[in-house]
C-alpha cells in the first residue's frame, strides 16, 4: 500500500529505493547520508541531478539495504541512502529480513523522523540553582521593615539626646551653706556671768 508521494527536484543523483533528505532549497531533496533526518524514500526510478523525483513519505514502501536486517527492525540511512539497522526506535521499520543489496518492504513514517534515533541513555539535566545576588546580599522578600522604622525619635533640644524611654532624674536640691566655702557656722558662745566681789 503506497502512501503520500510528493514530487521534488533532485539536488543530487538519487538512485531507486534510497532514503532522501531535505535539500538546500525548498522543494528540493538529495540523497540522505549517515545519521541524516530522513524525509522519505525514492521510488523505483533512478533520477539524475536536476531532474524531478517522486518521494514516498508514509505507507508501505521499499528500500535497498546496506547491511543485514531482520524483520521488525528499526532502520536508518547509511552514507549512501541505503537502509541499515538504527540505534534505537525509528519511524521506519523493516517488514522483511534481508542482506546488503536486497530491496525489502518497509513501513514508512517520516514525519519528523530522524535517521538516528535516541538511545535512551541520555541523562536529564540537573535543575539550575538560583543565583545569589552579587555581594552575597539576601534578596528582599517585600516584607522587610525599612531601616529605622521602629526607632523612637530622639530629643535633641538643648543638645541633650534622649530616647524617650528614659526615667527623668529627680533634681538635686542644693545644700544650704551659712558661709562661703561650705563651712558650718559656729554657734556663738554665751558669756559667763561673774560676780566680782561676791
Amino acid at each position: 500500500m503506497k502512501g503520500n508521494i510528493l514530487n521534488f527536484t533532485a539536488e543530487t543523483a538519487v538512485p531507486a529505493f534510497r532514503f532522501v533528505k531535505a535539500g538546500e532549497a525548498q522543494g528540493n531533496v538529495k540523497l540522505a547520508g549517515s545519521g541524516d533526518a530522513v524525509l522519505g524514500v525514492s521510488m523505483d526510478v533512478d533520477v539524475k541531478e536536476g531532474n524531478r523525483v517522486d518521494v514516498q513519505h508514509d505507507g508501505i514502501g521499499h528500500v535497498e539495504l546496506g547491511a543485514d536486517v531482520t524483520y521488525g527492525q528499526a532502520l536508518s540511512s547509511d552514507a549512501e541512502g541505503r537502509g541499515v539497522p538504527a540505534e534505537g526506535v525509528s519511524g521506519i521499520v523493516a517488514l522483511d529480513s534481508g542482506s546488503e543489496g536486497d530491496v525489502v518492504r518497509i513501513k514508512v513514517d517520516c514525519a519528523g523522523s530522524s535517521a538516528t534515533a535516541s538511545t535512551g541513555d541520555e541523562t536529564p539535566s540537573e535543575p539550575t540553582e538560583p543565583t545569589e545576588p552579587e555581594g552575597g546580599e539576601t534578596p528582599s522578600t517585600g516584607d522587610d521593615t525599612p531601616a529605622g522604622g521602629n526607632d523612637t525619635p530622639t530629643n535633641t533640644e538643648g543638645g541633650d539626646t534622649t530616647t524617650g524611654d528614659e526615667t527623668p532624674t529627680e533634681p538635686t536640691e542644693p545644700e544650704t551653706s551659712g558661709t562661703e566655702g561650705g563651712e558650718t557656722p559656729t554657734e556663738p558662745t554665751e558669756p559667763e556671768n561673774s560676780n566680782e566681789g561676791a
